[in-house]
């Protein structure tokens, strides 16, 4: 069979997708698991355990999402936290079922202990996983110091220098965008061991909460306020950010996640340097399909714009970044109103700072002297009625 456009190698495992299932709830048991191989995704991180640290999680505690306005974004104060043999069984049963995908096992929860760390990823590569990703990005911010792992290159390369030389599969480190020198970091990882950087995790975040009715929580489960992580396409751009930073930094893969719910989104992740992409709030709001509509829009893409392979686009928006000093505005170009088009809906006459747009006689004018430009005009216009034309074909 012919290979697909979208097979990548990523750590020397052929995925048959880049979409990797991130570590979470959508990846603690078997039939999850079965559900994302059959809808095409290329690996999985299973769910974040520890062997040795009890849990910070109640045992029946229960994922409370909140879905944010524009249903593509969540708060989750988090969720019940499997024991490290029920997530060794998942590991042992999901491989010895023949899958095809590859299966990372999230290591967590050792702290600054590195024997710690050690036994939960050396305990993880004996039930079969293929790859241990070092969870060392937690986004809660009250998780007990015995549990999280700073996100400084002092704390975090010794561990990670220890657990590499306990385990013979390779170590992909995950990090957190909220950290004093994002670079300096990766690079500690790349230079204590790590094979691979995956790169967001979800942000840390405040809880939704009832203004009347004595501050309560907005929970449908919960009795009282939690700190929370955002996640979903509210955070994409952020993640974008943090993939580009740390693919200039290092010489190793980087996997990248936070907000990606498209195959454009996908594409966009890889041009900013991405090996591979992770994804779990797009598949938990919308299913498993999610998956085989990245998977089809990604193949298509590639078809038409005549990449033949994943590394042929990868890194490609990293060449054409400049410091702000360097970039050149379109002082030849003006903004014009096509009359066919506009409906008076007025929404581009109350942007904040604009001083430039105005109503005459039922038409709207743009005077581009007064312009900034910032653009903002173009897109809150909900009939494309503003466009940017060469300034020599606008009559004055």
């Amino acid at each position: 069979m012919k290979p697909r456009r979208i097979e990548q190698t990523l750590l020397g495992y052929r995925l048959t997708s880049p979409v990797i299932v991130s570590s979470g709830f959508l990846t603690r048991n078997v039939e999850l698991l079965q559900k994302a191989e059959n809808h095409g995704a290329g690996g999985a991180s299973i769910k974040s355990v520890s062997f040795s640290i009890a849990t910070e999680v109640p045992r029946n505690f229960r994922p409370d999402v909140t879905v944010l306005p524009g249903g593509k974004s969540i708060v989750c104060p988090g969720d019940r936290r499997p024991t490290g043999p029920e997530i060794a069984g998942v590991i042992q049963e999901i491989k010895r079922q023949g899958t095809g995908m590859m299966i990372i096992g999230s290591a967590a929860g050792g702290g600054r202990d590195n024997q710690k760390w050690i036994e939960t990823a050396t305990k993880l590569e004996a039930a079969g996983a293929d790859a241990i990703e070092f969870n060392a990005s937690h986004p809660f911010v009250d998780v007990p110091p015995e549990v999280f792992m700073a996100p400084f290159p002092d704390r975090m390369a010794p561990a990670i220098r220890a657990v590499k030389e306990a385990i013979n599969v390779p170590l992909i480190v995950k990090l957190t965008a909220v950290t004093a020198d994002l670079g300096l970091l990766a690079q500690a990882c790349e230079e204590a061991g790590a094979d691979a950087i995956t790169i967001m995790n979800a942000l840390p975040a405040a809880p939704p909460i009832d203004i009347r009715n004595g501050v309560r929580p907005v929970s449908q489960t919960l009795e009282n306020l939690t700190w929370t992580c955002l996640t979903g396409q509210a955070i994409f751009p952020v993640a974008c950010y943090a993939v580009a930073h740390v693919s200039r930094k290092v010489s190793i893969p980087v996997i990248g996640c936070g907000g990606i719910s498209s195959w454009m989104d996908v594409v966009k992740m890889i041009m900013w340097g991405a090996s591979a992409v992770q994804i779990c709030t797009a598949i938990h709001l919308q299913g498993f399909r999610t998956i085989d509509k990245i998977n089809k829009g990604l193949e298509r893409f590639m078809e038409e714009e005549g990449y033949s392979s994943i590394e042929d686009f990868r890194g490609l928006a990293l060449k054409q970044i400049l410091p702000q000093h360097e970039v050149k505005l379109k002082e030849d170009y003006w903004l014009t109103v096509r009359e066919d088009r506009c409906n008076l809906c007025k929404r581009c006459l109350h942007i904040g700072q604009c001083l430039a747009i105005s109503l005459h006689n039922d038409t709207i004018f743009i005077d581009n002297e007064k312009c900034l430009p910032c653009g903002t005009c173009i897109q809150v216009c909900p009939k494309e009625a503003i466009e940017v034309r060469p300034r020599a074909s606008v009559r004055n």
